[in-house]
């Protein structure tokens, strides 16, 4: 191998998935400095077979996000891929009320709607990046976020969904970040949306779909969102004559997916939505109506009832590997075989393969039940890319964190020469407010607290 040439190496080595890419700099010293190059992570990043909606690329892989809460540490979450045993990262660092918005090819976005800043971050190349949220975003709620990508623009894109309760129509901020006119602007058509459910957006061949809830008489809704060109359309869901409903969106070949669990029922039904290719989207406020297709019907075992509650944890993926439809409510997965020939008519109730009950999370009694969860979060992609050299304009311009001011700060101090003539060392020349603040505390007497022993 060693009389191979670099640049074959190199476009032998772009046309591999990502993670036998990452098993190759194990070879040679030669092969690891040729895959560390950030020249050759931002082409394979860009490669057709790495992100999505680029035609013959390889499947999205399903992750399993567990977000483990602690009153002193923080969050810490562990990201696995459902088909490997080890975890591909721990994401730490983060505030409590941080959580998965959505996944976007290699990247994953984690927002939060007390903190402020998004990051997002790369599983495999353990990097994340921090990004200022709209200026709105900071002084309201009622707002959530997702991350798209575009195939034909190779533009990735931030969108910021502002919610009104009890007011018809919504609106969204759009931060581009890899064309380097960094900052969030806000779009000039509204959209017909109150609030968004608790699963996370779907990314599909350059659009977004968030499936909305229902809110004070307005019917639940698909929102759908053009990456590219920012254009959006909203849709009404299969209707169920008034009965309450708790949907979840998916990736189901190329296509959207949507279970819909009839709540204080045991009835479960999926369905496919047509194909939108003839379908422009326009900024349009009124609601299209959509000939859904009916694919599978289901019962769900009797359970307590915390399963018939709308905010009950819910998930719906495929597995890759064995071609099975996996439902996930509380503790419950149920199962299905789609490989199996199935000659039941369109609207008969199937059978489910496999009923799992998973390990119970398990938490300190100090905690409450939500300080441990795990959720299922489809659209994923490896990537080498780190998201500070996709996004280097996001990077070069966001403000230093307050752990790297207070490092800079202790590193400063500690090459500091005192000097022997002055009570005060020169350290800076921002130090003329530090000594007279420090002239003051030392004025002050000490308090001494007591305890009772």
């Amino acid at each position: 191998m060693e009389t191979i040439g670099e640049e074959i190496l190199r476009k032998i080595l772009l046309k591999l998935p990502t993670r036998d890419v990452a098993r190759s700099s194990y070879v040679s010293r030669l092969w690891s400095l040729l895959l560390r190059d950030p020249s050759f992570r931002r082409l394979h990043g860009k490669a057709a077979h790495i992100v999505s909606g680029s035609g013959g690329g390889t499947a999205p892989e399903t992750l399993l996000i567990t977000e483990i809460r602690d009153e002193f540490k923080g969050l810490e979450m562990i990201v696995r891929n459902i088909s490997m045993e080890k975890p591909l990262c721990h994401v730490t660092g983060l505030a409590r009320a941080y959580g998965p918005a959505n996944a976007c090819n290699g990247f994953i976005l984690f927002e939060s709607c007390v903190e402020g800043c998004l990051y997002v971050c790369n599983p495999i190349a353990g990097e994340k990046l921090k990004i200022a949220p709209p200026p709105e975003a900071e002084s309201r709620n009622g707002h959530s976020y997702a991350m798209g990508f575009s195939p034909s623009t190779g533009q990735y894109k931030l969108f910021c969904l502002f919610f009104f309760h009890g007011m018809q129509d919504g609106y969204m901020d759009v931060c581009t970040l890899n064309d380097g006119a960094s900052g969030w602007r806000r779009h000039p058509h509204p959209f017909c949306v109150t609030s968004s459910t608790h699963a996370p957006p779907v990314l599909i061949d350059g659009k977004l779909y968030v499936v909305t809830q229902h809110s004070r008489n307005f019917p639940e809704k698909v929102l759908v969102i053009d990456v590219s060109s920012e254009a959006h359309c909203t849709y009404l869901p299969p209707e169920f004559n008034g009965e309450k409903v708790a949907r979840h969106a998916f990736d189901l070949d190329g296509r959207l997916c949507i279970a819909e669990r009839i709540l204080d029922d045991r009835r479960l039904y999926f369905w496919v939505m047509p194909p939108l290719q003839g379908r422009r989207l326009v900024d349009r406020k009124n609601d299209q109506k959509l000939g859904w297709e009916l694919l599978y019907c289901f019962y769900l075992d009797k359970g307590d009832a915390n399963n018939d509650r709308v905010d009950c944890p819910r998930g719906v993926w495929v597995d890759n590997d064995d071609r099975t439809l996996c439902y996930r409510q509380g503790d419950r997965i149920y199962k299905y075989d789609t490989t199996t020939e199935n000659k039941a008519p369109p609207g008969c109730f199937l059978k489910w393969d496999h009923r799992i009950l998973a390990p119970a999370t398990a938490t300190p009694k100090v905690y409450q039940d939500d300080d441990k969860r795990w959720n299922i979060y489809g659209g994923y992609r490896p990537s080498l890319l780190s998201p500070r050299l996709a996004f280097p304009s996001m990077w070069l311009q966001q403000p230093h964190d307050e752990e790297e001011h207070s490092q800079n700060a202790l590193v400063h101090a500690l090459r500091c020469k005192n000097s022997s003539n002055k009570r005060f060392s020169a350290c800076s020349p921002h130090c003329a407010g530090d000594r007279r603040a420090v002239k003051r505390t030392r004025k002050r007497k000490p308090i001494i607290r007591q305890h009772n022993r």
